[in-house]
């Protein structure tokens, strides 16, 4: 057929289609080439202005008009004035200068509390030893501002004070984990140690950011909670350990033991996870160690006790339970309930629960607008305030260690919330019959001593049942005289305790000082609500000392019978009236001796003018 001329060999057809096919794409390539080039001249930077790659060198978004409009709104409302909680609990109010507050954490020396703001600012607060957090005038602690592009949503301080990890959006908007180099001064931007992208996925919400202080390896776990299933869990050193997955339908929060062994979620299904290491401190592995289980409906918040051995979950069934988890898990062992508790507020699924346990045996549980302290022994209610902030609560963390406040050291506990306002609260007492024996044991004691030296000449073997015979308090003889004089004494005395116990508990609440004013939602005026004060104040020594002589009275009569004379009676009621009046009058001195005349500004100088002009109509009714 090829000697004919009818056609070419298949052989030379391929030939021909390769050798044009290779032309082809010689000259694509070339015509791109040329235009890349063309392209790359005119997409030079001039001189002098940054090439677009560095100009956005991240993909996170930045900050919209709406994000704007929203900061200066927040920011506006948080420099108006405060709103003063109607609670004996609060101490101080830290302004948030950027908008509200989503996340708090103290540092473990106590003396750095951080703050994650909506306006994507970080809020340092300093608070160094000896500084009196509710000290008269209102001054606010050292504070630095420092300002975060990728915004943040939750802290947790990490191996030192300077060490903050923070809860941010990374590239495309997923979360990300950011360990954070705090500057030392005031002034300074903080230095990343380390970012982890992709914590969680774009879609989901970085929900809550904790950190233990140590582990088994000597760093931190941080451990980072989205609002679906997952948990993340970083060392200190920025190596991540591991993901979790809880198996419910939405994490709510997250928590982690102070030793970094446990973590846990609350959610649907309460799993407790144990961060595994070996002996030499080499970390082996995540896994599942116990349940809690119990609770009728889904968890909301949960939190590890200090003493690595309990925890607490509170519940939208009503109920806050304490956990023993000693136990021996690897025997299949449950933890064991220790104690339920019905809760004095309704929790509301849509608002953030939040719980807190304390070093001082007190367990902080917040929703919405209110704030309520149980007590661990026994989960019993101690307090509650029904309007600890006036927008939702969004964070609690109980300071590592105790805080002077009033002149006294005190478990502080801090709460962010919407309204762009960090309020501290002290603990409260978690028994008064604790202070009541502590008076009762003072009152025996310093009596007597008193008995001693004063009828110990006279009187051969004077012992403690002296104290209880009624017989000896007499007016005819010269030891029933001394008897007498030595109570009057331990009268005085009990009164100088009783201002010591009760002027802290009762009377040196933020809004009962009068320097601070009356309360905002308070409708009495200024001189009323100050008698109320006061009434209420006499009230509460009054309950103290009727107390303590009740005790004394029914030991008189279980050892030598019921008092038979009337110098008995009158002279302990005279007692009574001494140790009371006296206790009220004390601290009334206290309480004017801490208003600081010079340091009052224009708004509270008048307050003080107003005080002064009220204090016959104070004290003719208190």
């Amino acid at each position: 057929a090829a000697g004919d001329g009818s056609g070419l060999a298949p052989a030379t057809v391929a030939v021909a289609v390769v050798i044009a096919g290779s032309a082809a794409v010689i000259v694509v390539q070339l015509l791109r080439s040329i235009l890349l080039r063309v392209a790359g001249i005119y997409s030079t930077p001039k001189r002098g202005q940054r090439p677009a790659a560095a100009q956005h060198a991240s993909t996170t978004p930045g900050t919209g008009l709406k994000s704007l409009m929203k900061q200066a709104a927040l920011a506006k409302r948080a420099a108006g004035p405060d709103f003063v909680p109607d609670s004996e609990l609060h101490l101080a109010s830290l302004r948030s200068t950027t908008g509200a507050v989503l996340g708090l954490a103290w540092s473990a020396d106590g003396d750095a509390l951080a703050a994650a703001t909506d306006g994507g600012s970080l809020q340092v607060w300093r608070l160094p030893p000896g500084l009196d957090v509710a000290a008269p005038g209102g001054r606010q602690p050292p504070h630095s501002s420092h300002e975060l592009r990728q915004g943040a949503s939750d802290v947790a301080f990490g191996a030192g004070p300077s060490s903050l990890a923070v809860l941010t959006r990374g590239e495309g908007g997923a979360p990300a984990v950011t360990l954070l180099t705090l500057p030392r001064g005031p002034h300074g931007d903080p230095e990343p140690a380390w970012t982890r992208h992709g914590a969680h996925a774009a879609a989901n919400e970085g929900r809550c950011l904790e950190a233990s202080a140590g582990s088994k390896a000597g760093y931190p776990i941080i451990i980072s909670s989205s609002n679906k299933t997952d948990i993340h869990v970083y060392s200190g050193t920025g190596e991540d350990l591991g993901t979790i997955d809880t198996g419910g339908f939405e994490n709510y929060a997250a928590a982690v033991s102070s030793d970094g062994r446990w973590v846990a979620a609350a959610t649907f299904t309460n799993d407790i996870y144990e961060v595994a290491f070996d002996r030499q401190g080499t970390f082996t592995g995540l896994h599942k160690a116990m349940a809690l289980k119990g609770h009728a409906a889904r968890v909301l918040a949960l939190a590890f006790s200090p003493d690595l051995g309990r925890c607490a979950t509170a519940s939208a069934d009503g109920t806050l339970r304490l956990w023993n988890i000693g136990v021996r898990y690897a025997l299949a062992e449950d933890p064991k309930l220790l104690a339920t508790a019905r809760l004095p507020l309704a929790l509301d699924p849509k608002l953030r629960a939040r719980l807190a346990w304390g070093a001082g045996g007190v367990i902080a549980l917040s929703n919405g607008h209110r704030l309520a302290f149980f007590d661990e022994a026994g989960a019993d209610l101690l307090a509650s305030v029904p309007d600890a902030h006036t927008a939702p609560i969004a964070a609690l963390a109980w300071c590592p260690g105790r805080l002077t406040a009033l002149e006294r050291p005190t478990w502080t506990l801090a709460t962010g919330g919407g309204d762009a306002r960090v309020r501290l609260w002290r603990s409260p007492e978690r028994s008064a019959g604790r202070r009541i024996v502590a008076f009762q044991c003072y009152f025996y004691g310093t009596l007597g001593l008193l008995l001693f030296l004063l009828t110990g000449p006279y009187v051969p073997d004077v012992n403690l049942f002296h104290v209880f015979d009624w017989r000896w308090i007499q007016l005819k003889t010269f030891v029933g005289a001394m008897v007498i004089l030595a109570f009057v004494i331990t009268s005085v005395l009990n009164a100088v305790f009783l201002r010591l116990m009760v002027w802290r508990y009762c009377c040196g609440l933020v809004h009962d000082r009068p320097h601070c004013g009356v309360p905002r939602n308070c409708p009495l005026p200024l001189h009323i609500y100050n008698a109320f004060v006061q009434i209420r104040r006499a009230k509460k020594c009054l309950d103290f000392t009727a107390t303590l002589y009740g005790i004394h009275l029914i030991l008189v009569w279980s050892t030598y019978g019921l008092p038979r004379t009337k110098t008995w009676w009158i002279c302990n009621l005279a007692f009574l009236a001494i140790t009371t009046g006296l206790g009220e009058w004390l601290c009334m001195q206290k309480e004017l001796q801490d208003i600081p005349m010079s340091s009052l500004s224009t708004a509270g100088a008048r307050i003080e003018q107003e005080l002064v002009r009220q204090i016959p109509v104070v004290t003719i009714l208190s």
